[in-house]
């Protein structure tokens, strides 16, 4: 069971010397950003975590009397504090814990994730050579970033100071991952891998199922996902685009896909972050968008796009490149009719098989539901687990699963080494998506 925890790791005391440390000690992070999803998620799931230690919350919110009543004074760098201490800057926490801090996760709205990445770049690069040792990566919430050529600076700039970047999208470790994966690699190599391995295998896996089509559906209320919070509707903030991510990222994972588009600038020709493999690539073919009156981001619409993955049927002849559409219907206003039996959010991907004459026209396709919770082939359910209370504590503690393992490569590794998983091309399609959509008009819609 990929989440059995080592029943030995302390839960106090600091690693005294990254560099060659036992790995029993657990890592210290900050959160930065505590919004709802640090709250419901990520915080939870480090502390079930006997390898992990939240030492500090970040967020610009915290009041004064917030920040003044967490017991700074009785946990200092060689102190972790039994609950984590809050601050109202990076900068203070990592000052505060002199560099005894070895991750901190990015939980911050899209217009400010890079930002506070950059932040924390730039203090590890500037203090003491003992920072500069102990932080060993640090992981950016979905979407990472709003621009593309921000984030490989990013990327760019953590591998320069040894510091490994992980762009975390909870879709792609979703508890139907793995028989997605069988279904469609059959023995391919990347069925059963995981964390790191997986994303590199996929790279090189092989589809045994021609595949005649991919169709996401994805709808939610934006009112009942992001409450107040105005930064959605505004161009940075991408509207729908948003949730979006999450379907996108896990196609883009689960076949390995860089963007199939022309370089625009000299940084994305120069680029070494973005290997561009056209027989694993997708595209964006056309894009339909509604904008509220009141609103600078696209709220709902529908996307065409192209997929072109390497096939074999395993049949012995030689593997060749399919073709695959893939179509997106995509809503952040979605308020379901009262006899509607599909619930508050519909959260759909259909891989559709291709049929021939020899198959009487009946081949079932692979449904993944609830976000990728279950899967069915056909109308069979092929996953065995239910759908849990908060469907994104599970695939929060596989990606920290994920994000630790590839800390952990870093403390047992070659020094010289910096892995990093990041995906580009997800947030380069949404881009994409909003740069070349055709716009409607809609009406307004307040969060």
């Amino acid at each position: 069971d990929h989440r059995q925890r080592p029943s030995k790791m302390k839960k106090s005391g600091l690693d005294p010397d990254i560099a060659g440390s036992n790995t029993e000690f657990p890592f210290h992070i900050i959160i930065v950003g505590y919004g709802e999803i640090a709250r419901l998620a990520h915080l939870p799931v480090l502390q079930s975590r006997s390898d992990s230690l939240v030492v500090g919350l970040v967020d610009a919110a915290f009041t004064e009397e917030e920040v003044a009543s967490s017991n700074h004074a009785a946990a200092g760098p060689q102190t972790p504090p039994s609950t984590p201490l809050k601050f109202a800057a990076v900068s203070d926490a990592l000052s505060h814990f002199r560099g005894n801090v070895h991750a901190v996760s990015v939980c911050t709205p899209k217009t400010a994730t890079l930002s506070v990445a950059r932040d924390v770049l730039r203090i590890a690069a500037s203090s003491s050579d003992e920072t500069k040792t102990k932080l060993l990566g640090v992981l950016l919430e979905k979407p990472p970033g709003d621009d593309v050529e921000e984030l490989e600076r990013t990327v760019r700039c953590g591998r320069a100071r040894g510091i490994s970047m992980f762009t975390a999208c909870h879709t792609t470790a979703c508890p139907a991952r793995k028989v997605v994966d069988a279904w469609l690699f059959a023995d391919a190599a990347a069925t059963g891998a995981e964390g790191r391995d997986r994303e590199e295998k996929a790279k090189s896996a092989i589809c045994r199922r021609r595949l005649e089509s991919i169709r996401i559906v994805w709808k939610e209320n934006a009112r009942k996902w992001h409450p107040d919070q105005a930064w959605l509707s505004k161009e940075r903030g991408g509207g729908v685009t948003d949730m979006l991510f999450n379907p996108i990222s896990l196609i883009v994972s689960l076949f390995g896909l860089s963007i199939s588009s022309s370089p625009t600038t000299d940084l994305e020709r120069n680029a070494s972050e973005r290997a561009i493999d056209q027989k694993r690539a997708i595209r964006l073919v056309k894009a339909d968008l509604v904008r509220p009156c009141n609103w600078e981001a696209p709220i709902s619409g529908s996307a065409e796009l192209l997929m072109t993955v390497p096939f074999d049927d395993g049949a012995g002849g030689a593997s060749e490149t399919m073709e695959v559409p893939i179509s997106a219907d995509f809503a952040s206003d979605y308020a379901p009719p009262p006899d509607d039996c599909d619930g508050e959010e519909i959260w759909t991907i259909e891989f559709v098989e291709s049929v021939s004459k020899s198959d009487g026209g009946n081949r079932p396709s692979l449904m993944l539901t609830d976000g990728g919770a279950q899967a069915y082939v056909g109308t069979r359910k092929v996953t065995t687990e239910p759908t849990a209370e908060y469907p994104l504590r599970p695939e929060y503690e596989a990606l920290y699963d994920q994000f630790l393992d590839l800390l952990r490569s870093r403390r047992s590794g070659n020094a010289g080494e910096v892995p990093s998983i990041v995906d580009f091309t997800t947030l380069a399609v949404l881009k994409e998506i909003v740069r070349v959509g055709k716009y409607t008009a809609g009406p307004r819609f307040e969060i």
